[in-house]
Parts: C-alpha cells; structure tokens; sequence
C-alpha cells in the first residue's frame, strides 16, 4: 500500500504540477527518467536481479527499486506479472508524463484514487478523507448496500463517492488531460493440473517450504500466530525447522466453548515451541474497537477483526515478524460451505411442480426455525444466494434497515459477472471463484495487512503466493473436498510435518461470543451506540433497535447484523462526522 498518511501523488492539468511525494516510510527512488514510490514486499529479487542483469543492468547490489525502475525501461507494464509479493507501485515518467500504479495480484495492499475533471489523485483512504480532496463527497449508497451483505465494501467501491480501490491484479495508466485507464495482468482461473495426486503433494511441500523460506530470516525476530487449525500449524512447523527460535501466539477467549486454545497447546508441546496465549475479555474487546477502526480506514464487520488487532499488538512487543495462514482455505478449498452440494443432493429429485410452494413455504417460516435455511438453499440457485463465506443482511431485510435502499444495486448483480466465468464449474468450484475476487481481499488479507501495520509489525502470508496459487488452482473437486472432510491434498501434503492431532481436526474458524456478549455484558453498550447514532440518514434506527431486543430475548441471533450496523455506526462518527471518539473509549464500561 502506498503508506497512510505518508504519500499524496496528484496529477494536475491546470498547474501541472505533476508529481508530488512526501513520506518518510514508503520506498522512493528516481532517475533522470522515471521516479518510483512503493510500499510492501517483493520475495523474488534474486529472480529480477538476474533478469536484470542479463538484461544489461550495470550497477552492482542493485536495490529492488533501481531493478524495478530498470526493467520497467524493458519491458513497461509486462514488468507487473513478474514480481511476486505484496505491493503496490506507483511509476512516474518523467518525460513522457505518464502516472503508472500497480496493485500485488492477491490484494494484500491497497491503493486509492480520485479522479475528478481536470485531477487525478492517489492516496489512502484516510489522507482523502482528511484532505477533503471532493469537497461535496457523500456516502456511496450502492457502497453501503454491499458493505451491509458482505461486511465490507467490495472493490473497487469505498464508502465515500468518487474514491475508488485499484483492483487486485490489476494496473492502471494516467495520462494528462486523458481519463485514467485500467487494466488485469493477473485473473485467478481454475485449470487443471496434469500430474497425480502424489506429485501434487510433493509440489505443496516443497514450494510451501520454498515460501516460508523467503519469508523466514535468520536475523530478526520472527513469531507465528497459531490456532488449533492445519494452516497455522502448517506455516508454523515448517518456520519452525528453518528458525527454532520463533515464538507461537494464540489469541483465546475467557469463554471456553470459543478457544482453540488447548488443541494448541498441544502442538505446542509436541513441537517445542515458545509460545504465549493472548486472553480476550469483553472489556478488552471494546476498548480495542475504535482504535481498530481507526486503522482499518475502511468499515469492517468481522468480529475477529477485534482480536486480531489484540494479537497483533502484543505480538510486536516481542517480534517484528510474524507468519499467519491467510488464503489456505480459499486457495485449498478450507470452508464447510464448500461442501454444500452433497447435504443438497436431495432436492435434485424434487418435481418442479413442488419447487416454488416448498420455497413460499421457507419463506414463510420464522427466522431461524430448523430448516428454513436447508429448504432456501436447495431450491434457490447458488447464484442467487452465494455471496461468500459471510452472508449479513439479505435484499429484503436491507429495504427495512437502508432509508435510501436502491433496488438496482442488489449484490446478486454485484456477481452476476464473476458466476458468468465459471457457469459450467462444480458448485463448489464457483464458490471458491467468488471467494477469490471478493472474501479473500475484501476480508481475509484486507485485516491481516491493516492491522499488522498499526502494530508497526510485518505480517507475511506464504500460502498468498502465486506459486502455492498455480498448484492450487489446478487441483480437482475431489482433490479439495473428500471424504467428509476439507483440504484434502493440503492435509495429505501437511503429514510428517505437522503433528498427527491436527491432521483431521475440523476447520472452526475464528468465533466469537458477539452473541452472547450482546445479550449480556456488551448489551447497554449496543444499545447506547444504535441509539445515539448520527447515521439515522442511512439507517433505521427503530429497525436496528427491533433487531436488538429480538437479540436480547433470545428470540433470534442477530449478532452479525447488529455488528454491522454497530461498525458503520462508529466508522461514521470517526470519519465523517470526525468525532473524536477515543477520549471515551479507554474509559467505557461494560455491564
């Protein structure tokens, strides 16, 4: 990402004053020619040093910044498909005024730009913000729709109207007086693989040993978090046999039914490790929100955000480094919805006659009665109801929540271009698709880079790699879901590494007790925050309360919804109203 609030590059044409650079974190380098600013990681130097080389590259130790800059001179935009690592790299030709950005092709930095009639900007979301760059800015409606069903803003979207996310893989070109121009180097494509099943698991092993090497220096600090999952514990183990000095950290909850903390405990004794569990109360939950909200810039309403940010914290106290196994289960095929289509099976021999009375009949049934979702998924298609791994609010229930609800902005539209590429694909194949191009950058890395950053700590992700991506994506159905069981190939790949306990152990994700915390210790807190707040031109606020004393009673679980709103709520306070919220939060109470 082009750092916080470190870079502003602003394109223009009436002063032509083309290029302007501020920063104190983010890399920079110039030449006659051209300036390069970047921030991130690039794992392949030696690769591009060589290629360089034979190239004609005269300078001896190159930095990766003069190899880019160089090789850009050779190959121009061709150069992007090259690096591999986490980036994004903005290019400035000098003599032919040309803005060059580029984003890493999994999405783990992000950047943001501005395009008005006569300027072209390109920040983070937080400098745009602040600056107040489109003074009539407002809140993008279609934005806040899709942020209320996935939990996040998609890209390219952003909240605030007129700024916009450069896609992951993509890359775009900015001319003066032209409009900006983008374009993919990279789309993720599931192919197949033409090797057996044992030559795939050799590939895992060795080029996953390969990532966390690059990953993995012998001088710094370096810690792992570490769950009672195989992807962890993969990265783990292996960072472990390449630098036995690394320490584990375990983010649990007071709340024993929501730890995985004894599973890895026990991979920690079998391994040898140093490890330290980290201990989340409610208390300790909400006075991290708005700090976490802070530095995320973005509205997130994924309940392990929170911890994650915790974690992150008190890791940096003892390491710089820190591994996690982020992507495994979108590259390998980790989440029980995948594997869907078989408790589906059924309704295959259902008569059409009786499909659209059994789906008035789920219709009607009360929200959380046992089967409602069963008979909804069988008789609705996948198209018209997957949206990825977290579902929040459905159309009709965003009519009664968004005061200016667009009926043409539905996320089933929002898809429907991602469904068209894969429309002859297994369904469990077309979920990993949309996965891809939304869950994965939008949640999964979207966290992990944001809030390692606010710690000042470096987070590396070996399974987010195009190497692990290229054995990934050509691997079968059946190579990904068997036998009642996820991650097939990974967890056959994963044997002789990781202890034999946590071969099989089932995937639990990250919960946390938002339900019962909002009914009990967190309750006067939510209702306080829906109450008093200052987005009642979005929200209905007499809807969102409905939702919480339905909560409260125990009448239904809406704990995700009301995260939901809570986020916006507080993201809005922050951000556009610029409240200054943090006074308060290290002294609020829970009851």
């Amino acid at each position: 990402m082009v750092y916080l609030n470190s870079f502003i590059c602003q394109l223009n044409s009436l002063t032509r004053e083309k290029f302007s650079y501020e920063s104190k974190r983010d890399k920079y380098y110039e030449n006659d020619l051209y300036t390069v600013v970047w921030n991130g990681e690039i794992y392949n130097y030696n690769e591009l040093n060589n290629q360089a080389i034979t190239l004609g590259l005269s300078e001896l130790d190159a930095t990766i910044e003069q190899i880019i800059i160089f090789l850009f001179t050779k190959r121009g935009v061709k150069l992007f498909s090259h690096l591999r690592g986490k980036f994004t790299i903005l290019v400035w030709d000098k003599r032919n005024e040309i803005l060059y950005g580029v984003r890493d092709r999994f999405g783990i930095e992000s950047l943001f730009y501005v395009e008005e009639l006569d300027q072209f900007y390109v920040s983070n979301f937080k400098s745009y913000l602040e600056s107040r760059v489109n003074t009539n800015s407002n809140i993008e409606l279609h934005a806040l729709q899709h942020y209320f069903t996935f939990q996040y803003v998609p890209d390219p979207l952003t909240l605030m109207d007129g700024c916009f996310k450069l896609r992951a893989g993509h890359y775009f070109i900015k001319k003066i007086n032209e409009p900006l121009q983008q374009f993919a180097y990279f789309t993720p494509k599931i192919t197949s693989l033409a090797s057996s099943r044992e030559q795939k698991i050799k590939s895992i092993q060795e080029t996953l040993y390969e990532c966390v090497s690059e990953r993995v220096p012998k001088d710094e600090k370096i810690g792992a978090f570490l769950s009672g999952g195989i992807d962890s514990t993969l990265i783990t183990s292996i960072a472990h046999e390449l630098n036995p000095d690394i320490k584990t950290f375990t983010i649990a909850f007071t709340e024993q039914d929501y730890s995985e903390l004894s599973i890895a405990e026990k991979t920690v004794e079998a391994l040898g490790l140093e490890h330290k569990k980290i201990i989340i109360t409610p208390e300790r939950y909400v006075r991290s929100l708005l700090a976490m909200i802070y530095y995320l810039e973005e509205p997130l309403a994924d309940p392990s955000a929170v911890p994650l940010y915790i974690g992150c914290q008190e890791a940096k106290q003892e390491v710089d480094i820190l591994l996690s196994g982020e992507g495994a289960d979108e590259l390998f095929g980790g989440y029980e919805i995948y594997r869907e289509h078989n408790s589906l099976k059924v309704f295959k021999y259902l008569p059409r006659s009786l499909r659209r009375p059994m789906l008035d009949l789920a219709n009607y049934l009360p929200e959380g009665m046992r089967g409602k979702s069963f008979l909804y998924r069988g008789l609705t298609p996948l198209e018209k109801r997957y949206v990825g791994n977290a579902k929040i609010f459905d159309e009709n229930e965003k009519r009664l929540l968004l005061n200016n609800y667009c009926p043409k902005g539905t996320t089933e539209k929002w898809l429907e271009k991602y469904f068209e590429r894969v429309s002859t694909n297994h369904p469990m194949e077309k979920m990993q698709y949309i996965d891809w191009h939304t869950w994965l950058p939008g949640n999964i890395l979207f966290k992990a880079s944001r809030l390692s950053r606010a710690a000042q700590l470096c987070i590396r992700l070996p399974f987010v790699d195009k190497k692990i991506y290229d054995i990934a994506s050509g691997l079968t159905v059946d190579e990904k879901i068997a036998n009642n069981t996820t991650k097939v190939t990974l967890r056959e790949a994963a044997k002789g590494i990781v202890p034999d306990h946590i071969l099989f152990e089932k995937k639990r994700g990250f919960p946390v007790p938002l339900r019962k915390w909002l009914r009990d210790e967190l309750y006067i807190w939510a209702n306080r925050n829906i109450s008093d707040a200052k987005t009642t031109e979005y929200i209905s606020k007499d809807y969102a309360l409905k939702l919480l004393n339905e909560h409260v009673t125990g009448k239904y679980d809406h704990s995700r919804k009301l995260w939901a709103i809570i986020i916006f709520n507080l993201w809005y306070e922050i951000f556009v109203e610029e409240t200054n919220l943090f006074e308060e939060t290290w002294h609020i109470s829970v009851n």
